[in-house]
């Protein structure tokens, strides 16, 4: 999943929760053009979720892509 964390109604990180809570080995990749990458003073990335500082240009993007795709569900 590709989402930006910054988003009106549902913010990247609780649709992190969300979509977890179905899917917990589901590769995921947070992006946001602001600077630090996170929601507010309290909000936690997991660990295991990509961040990317917006923009990137997509020579950063697919070979991730590529690497995520062997962790990905089937």
């Amino acid at each position: 999943m590709i989402s930006d964390i910054s988003m009106p109604r549902l913010n990247g990180l609780a649709l992190v929760a969300r979509v977890r809570a179905g899917l917990p080995q589901l590769p995921i990749i947070l992006m946001s053009g602001f600077e630090p990458v996170a929601v507010d003073a309290d909000a936690v990335v997991p660990p295991d979720v990509v961040r990317l500082q917006k923009p990137f240009p997509l020579e950063v993007l697919l070979p991730l892509l590529h690497d995520l795709r062997g962790s990905a569900v089937t």
